[in-house]
């Protein structure tokens, strides 16, 4: 858990992951909703499309969330109440 959270920092520090693989991603996810928003499709095409958008979504999102519930996990394991002997 440590470790992904370090590793989700450099990345965040890295400028070229940001301007490369984020910036193409993002430019992916913003064509594929343009398209679905203004293009006429047939309904498994549509399909195929929200899914798409669905994943991209969820890979642009992973690193937030991924700290989110990481950090929220460590939360509870420091804020448990100590274990009671006997």
């Amino acid at each position: 858990m440590i470790r992904d959270l370090a590793d989700i920092a450099e990345l965040r520090r890295n400028d070229t992951f940001g301007r490369y693989f984020i910036r193409r991603l993002t430019g992916i996810r913003d064509q594929l909703q343009k398209s679905f928003e203004e293009d006429e499709m047939d309904a498994v095409k549509r399909e195929s499309t929200r899914q798409q958008l669905k994943q991209l979504k969820e890979i642009l999102s992973m690193m937030d969330r991924d700290e989110t519930i990481i950090q929220n996990q460590l939360n509870k394991i420091n804020l448990m109440p100590p274990r009671q002997v006997g």
